[in-house]
């Protein structure tokens, strides 16, 4: 028979087909009849369910990434085979997802295959943010856990405790969910049979009603796709709660693989990653990046896994071979002094998670892995600008002018900010150089000055009485007058504000793109005018 017809029909010839040859075989034994004629029955009725369900019988779908063409890596869902899977029977509403069995201890590293089928049936075309519109993506760092505004009445209270009050208990929560505290003093919430993580204030009963609604669209969600997850993954929701809408931010965690992911296609940039560059394209790139994202839901959430020893070992290493690099290396990547690294490694026990993303964020910087990894800190990854020239053309017309002051500080802040990239300790020590430098700067102005007014006062030279004009020395004593406040006050002016910025690196790099809002390389108009600014000073005093 031809095998072009339509799924129903194929079945139904066959199933004649093997009823035909059955009913030789069942003179010998009836009970075979039987056996065949169940399973070819329950094949039949698998074939009618996906048109009964409208969803079950979809081709399976990965995970993987794709370039956009725009600068952006999209993680998106495409079809892993033409045949459709097996058809796996819904799973009834319980308290507890689907999921696969608990691996043994110190088993971690078999888990890996494990997740690699968390989805049993596969993630089918229609994203969670899709099939419910409050749910949206989020990484860990985007979470509201540092940006949620206060909501504690600001109104004076008292508080009457009973006599003999020893135990200070919360209010209870409902069946299953548990209360924990972050040692930086945050509240969140785990749901034991779900392994579902939220720091929303569930003792409030308006926010637990949310909660327990987006629990419900999303166990639906999973449960009408076959989705089953492994035992190593938690949920995460963050609900936005407002008076005009409400949503709930959702990622989730898988420890056997250290990453996050989504149920939805998720578009990785600048506005959904907290550290993103030009250039990445790679899968392999972009794993160090996601692995950032898992160790900072770690740090979020410390009791949703323990770090075994070999972890503990792999971040002690990394400790211990970061700190031989900056004592042996002027280069170096890593953006910590040996003090610092020295405490970090007493301290691997408890800041394990917060340490662990640190690093793998550094190896996503410095495209770790890569063919044009960055091994030196002044080495940039990217090809020459064809702009740099341009670029440099308002600081090729001043910088004569200035007495060649502005190329000396736009080689200092281009060393500083390497593709956009900037060092707490550089740049600490840069402006604590510049301190120094405007601070001797305005005292030789002042020296000068006085000078100045000093020629000024002599009656000899100041006869604006006898003579209406000036002469030539009254004229270069004003003009040297001019220029020595001036020094003075920008010296103390830039003094002033680069005290009031803050020393870190994501301050620092802050600052910087500010000059550079508008440009695309590194050589920019941007550092030009930030080291044509720094230079002021030492111009004025050169042209008293």
């Amino acid at each position: 028979m031809p095998s072009t017809g339509p799924p129903l029909l194929q079945i139904f010839l066959s199933l004649l087909r093997r009823i035909q040859h059955s009913t030789r075989v069942a003179k010998q034994d009836p009970l075979q009849l039987l056996l065949l004629f169940k399973r070819l029955l329950g094949r039949f009725l698998a074939v009618l369910r996906p048109k009964e369900t409208g969803r079950s019988g979809r081709p399976t779908s990965t995970i993987t990434e794709r370039d956009t063409g725009s600068g952006t890596i999209c993680l998106s869902e495409i079809p892993s085979s033409s045949t459709s899977p097996e058809v796996l029977q819904p799973q009834p509403t319980s308290d507890s997802w689907p999921r696969s069995p608990i691996p043994s201890e110190n088993t971690l590293e078999s888990t890996q295959q494990e997740s690699d089928n968390i989805f049993s049936s596969g993630l089918r075309n229609q994203g969670l943010t899709e099939a419910c519109e409050t749910f949206c993506t989020v990484v860990p760092e985007r979470t509201d856990r540092y940006y949620r505004e206060g909501v504690i009445p600001s109104q004076k209270t008292t508080f009457e405790l009973a006599p003999i009050t020893t135990r200070f208990e919360t209010r209870e929560l409902p069946l299953g969910w548990k209360a924990f505290l972050h040692p930086e003093g945050a509240l969140y919430f785990m749901y034991e049979p779900k392994r579902l993580y939220t720091e929303a204030n569930l003792y409030d009963p308006k926010i637990l009603e949310h909660i327990t609604k987006f629990t419900h669209q999303f166990d639906e969600y999973i449960r009408t796709r076959d989705i089953t997850l492994s035992t190593q993954i938690d949920v995460v929701f963050d609900p936005w709660i407002s008076e005009d809408e409400v949503l709930c931010q959702y990622y989730l965690a898988d420890h056997a693989t250290r990453s996050i992911f989504w149920l939805d296609k998720f578009t990785l940039n600048d506005d959904t990653l907290p550290v993103w560059f030009a250039g990445i394209t790679e899968i392999s790139h972009i794993r160090h990046a996601i692995e950032a994202q898992y160790w900072y839901h770690c740090f979020l959430f410390p009791h949703s896994f323990s770090l075994g020893q070999s972890h503990l070992n792999e971040l002690r290493g990394t400790l211990t071979w970061s700190i031989t690099d900056v004592i042996t290396s002027t280069k170096s990547t890593v953006p910590y002094e040996v003090s610092q690294l020295e405490h970090m490694l007493t301290q691997v026990n408890d800041m394990r998670g917060r340490l662990m993303s640190i690093f793998a964020r550094q190896r996503f910087c410095h495209f770790h892995g890569q063919p044009s990894a960055r091994l030196d800190r002044d080495r940039s990854v990217y090809r020459p600008s064809t702009q740099r020239s341009s670029h440099h053309l308002l600081l090729r017309l001043v910088s004569p002018i200035m007495f060649y002051g502005p190329d000396t500080y736009c080689r200092e802040l281009e060393t500083l900010w390497i593709d956009r990239f900037v060092y707490a300790n550089s740049w600490s020590t840069f402006i604590t150089s510049m301190h120094g430098e405007w601070q001797s700067i305005s005292l030789l102005a002042t020296v000068v000055l006085n000078a100045n007014v000093a020629l000024l006062a002599i009656q000899s030279v100041d006869e604006s009485s006898a003579m209406p004009a000036r002469s030539p020395a009254q004229i270069t004593s004003y003009l040297s007058v001019i220029a020595s406040v001036g020094s003075i006050v920008i010296g103390l002016l830039l003094t002033r504000k680069s005290k009031g910025s803050k020393p870190g690196a994501d301050d620092a790099a802050i600052f910087l793109n500010s000059f550079n809002n508008n440009t695309e390389s590194l050589g920019s108009v941007g550092v030009d005018i930030l080291a044509t600014l720094y230079s002021v000073p030492y111009a004025l005093l050169m042209w008293r």
